[in-house]
């Protein structure tokens, strides 16, 4: 039996966000149809690509819809952007009938739709069932749609089998916290390694993306939750990823789930990712409690110490390479975590979002270039990192309640630091 007939997808509804610089039209795209019968729940509207790329850096987005042509960052230009660093999300282009072969040109980029202006109801529809379509497709292999559960999720077993100490019951409690419904610690579990021989090779000539995203579709192939079992991806390393299973009863036969689910999870890396991996049993255990056994043999560890070393070696890469870094993704791979693991890490231990962290620190070192006489205001964004001014100059006022060139005034009247 294949585990696909376990498949079972959590009822949710998909996030979509509408990007247009007309408010009226974003009114109308709002309003015009029932967009939770159709599988969607709107959250967010932007007036342009800068504010939504903001959004999707630090909120889930499975879809889009956006003008083609707006002040600033284009529509294709956005989508481009987020098929770079978040693939997964699909795009549906808004444009008038004179921009359309313009807006066909970004199918490379997960545009699946095309909305000619003037609106029409039944057109809007069938472009949001074929999204909808188009993400079952891509997200069918997981119903795990809560990334900050699955980041929890797996800093649960990273901490775990890197020897950060708890007991059973506690563990327990941590498990139903990100909604495994264990009762008992005496179900088995197992440690399943995928193996990527020439990793390199094919990244540059099958992948051809950055490692991040490839471990990001790993991800997505991974089911959270079936009949049988729970799985989680847990930590990954070049070439490698390892991934946690675990019998929801204890009186099933575990071997057999194990084949099943490793069958199922090759033929989906194969075909989604063509890939060809090893993925075999690292470790076996009879219970969740032998883990316990199974970190004894590890190095000791506490966890203020793998958490304090990982968080300042960010924050100083962050306050060096502040000008290249262009997401949260740099800084992730940067730790070697995952990228949503990352983000939940980030601001638990910050206080902040990444995103409000690199934005200060880049304001930061923009007063200190402001000082230099011969430096033009509008040049200092881009030396900090910041690709549009208007979003530059925006950031800079949030946070220092003037204007790069007010400040830059009051400094030369020496009214300011």
């Amino acid at each position: 039996m294949k585990l696909s007939k376990y498949r079972e997808r959590v009822l949710t509804l998909y996030k979509m966000i509408l990007v247009d610089d007309e408010s009226i039209v974003l009114t109308q795209l709002k309003s015009l149809i029932n967009w939770q019968l159709l599988g969607f729940e709107i959250v967010g509207t932007f007036p342009n690509a800068s504010e939504a790329i903001v959004f999707v850096q630090n909120n889930e987005v499975n879809a889009v819809i956006t003008d083609i042509k707006m002040s600033g960052m284009s529509g294709v230009d956005f989508a481009e952007y987020c098929h770079a660093n978040y693939p997964e999300i699909k795009f549906a282009l808004v444009s008038a009938y004179r921009d359309f072969e313009y807006a066909h040109s970004a199918i490379k980029y997960n545009v699946v739709n095309y909305i000619i202006k003037p609106i029409v109801r039944d057109e809007l529809i069938n472009t949001v069932k074929n999204i909808y379509v188009q993400l079952n497709k891509t997200l069918s292999y997981t119903n795990f749609s809560d990334k900050y559960l699955q980041a929890s999720c797996q800093q649960i077993f990273s901490d775990l089998l890197c020897g950060i100490k708890t007991n059973p019951q506690d563990l327990l409690k941590l498990l139903n916290s990100v909604n495994m419904r264990i009762s008992s610690v005496d179900t088995p579990c197992a440690l399943i390694n995928i193996i990527i021989e020439d990793f390199n090779n094919y990244l540059e000539n099958i992948w051809k993306h950055e490692s991040f995203r490839f471990y990001n579709a790993v991800s997505l192939l991974i089911p959270f939750e079936l009949s049988s079992c729970y799985s989680s991806l847990i930590r990954y390393s070049q070439g490698k990823i390892e991934i946690i299973l675990i019998a929801k009863n204890p009186a099933n036969d575990f071997d057999i789930i194990i084949e099943e689910y490793i069958n199922e999870l090759k033929n989906n890396l194969n075909e989604f990712l063509k890939l060809s991996p090893i993925v075999n049993v690292n470790e076996k255990f009879s219970s969740i409690s032998e883990i316990f056994k199974f970190q004894d043999n590890q190095t000791p560890v506490t966890q203020d110490i793998i958490h304090n070393d990982t968080i300042n070696k960010v924050i100083e890469y962050i306050k060096s390479d502040y000008a290249s870094i262009s997401t949260l993704e740099d800084v992730a791979k940067f730790a070697n975590l995952n990228p949503v693991y990352f983000g939940v890490f980030f601001k638990q231990h910050m206080n902040e979002s990444f995103t409000n962290f690199l934005n200060k620190t880049r304001i930061d070192m923009a007063k200190e270039l402001l000082k230099n006489k011969d430096i033009k205001v509008f040049s200092v964004g881009e030396m900090v990192g910041y690709k549009s001014v208007p979003y530059f100059f925006k950031t800079f006022k949030a946070i220092t309640n003037m204007t790069p060139a007010q400040y830059k005034e009051k400094l030369m009247k020496g009214e300011t630091e």
